[in-house]
């Protein structure tokens, strides 16, 4: 098992971030970007090329190795457009994931649970299956909720299950999954009874911890917004020691990755860099 660390918060920027953590010894860094408009089939600039192939350097001066590349949000509706733009961002992700040397991507869906969407989220999942595998990546399911909707209610945000998951799974071959126990906690699901079932298709453990506001849950309700949210490890309600110690009887192998996601947390690398002492402190001991 490896710890793992997601820059995308620093506000340094990506290359400053590299060096802030190399003390801490992370085996490898996880990074989000934004949706992004592109054109059908464009690729990197010259500048970006330049720029990627510096980070890399970066990286490697820090002994880190780039592992994950997320898009941090997902499309609303299955629309053709929709559908179509994301395939183009995909490709051009594809083409800088092989730049950075990395070997997975991240993706969110957000079905409309309308009487096919399923058929519409495999037939699209398995076309950004297909040109990641032809690429030697792996596609990874996000199973945490996109940033766009963290302060919404779930009458915006559909969240999946686990029946869903292992639908998905069975329905495409090679789909692996970023994991987030935080959100099984919130949607009412035992993060550890749903193992047996999906461990084998888990490539990143997403390290966020989560609180969970009674009060708000008991006058609003599952639907009301804002009576959840992320917390670092171990500042929440995951019980990390257990967790890991039941990653280990399935031979988890891969990534815990630390989220740097606490609204408790003032948004200044400082603080960032506190909080992910924190959470290395929490971590590190259970993953050896």
């Amino acid at each position: 098992m490896k710890l793992a660390c997601n820059i995308s918060k620093f506000n340094c920027g990506i290359e400053k971030a590299i060096e802030l953590i190399q003390p801490y010894n992370f085996n490898s860094l996880e990074m989000n970007l934004a949706n992004f408009k592109v054109k059908s089939n464009e690729k990197l600039t010259k500048t970006e090329i330049s720029y990627f192939k510096k980070l890399l350097k970066t990286a490697h001066k820090a002994n880190l190795t780039f592992d994950i590349i997320n898009f941090n949000e997902c499309i609303d509706e299955i629309k053709k457009n929709s559908l179509d733009q994301e395939l183009n961002m995909f490709k051009k992700l594809v083409y800088l994931a092989k730049i950075l040397d990395c070997h997975k991507i991240g993706v969110y869906i957000n079905p409309d649970y309308g009487s096919d969407w399923q058929t519409k989220i495999i037939n699209h999942l398995t076309n950004l299956n297909d040109i990641a595998n032809s690429n030697d990546l792996k596609l990874l399911l996000r199973l945490s909720t996109p940033s766009n909707f963290r302060k919404s209610s779930m009458s915006n945000w559909r969240a999946t299950n686990p029946q869903i998951w292992r639908e998905l799974i069975a329905s495409i071959e090679g789909l692996c999954l970023s994991f987030s126990p935080a959100d099984c906690v919130w949607l009412g699901i035992n993060y550890l009874d749903i193992l047996p079932g999906i461990v084998a298709a888990i490539e990143n453990v997403e390290a966020f911890d989560i609180e969970i506001n009674r009060t708000l849950l008991s006058d609003s309700g599952l639907f009301g917004p804002l009576w959840w949210q992320y917390r670092m490890a171990g500042k929440g309600l995951v019980d990390w020691r257990q967790l890991i110690e039941t990653l280990k009887l399935y031979n988890y192998d891969q990534t815990v990755s630390i989220q740097l996601e606490d609204d408790f947390l003032e948004e200044t690398d400082t603080e960032y860099e506190n909080g992910l002492k924190a959470s290395i402190k929490i971590l590190k001991p259970l993953i050896k």
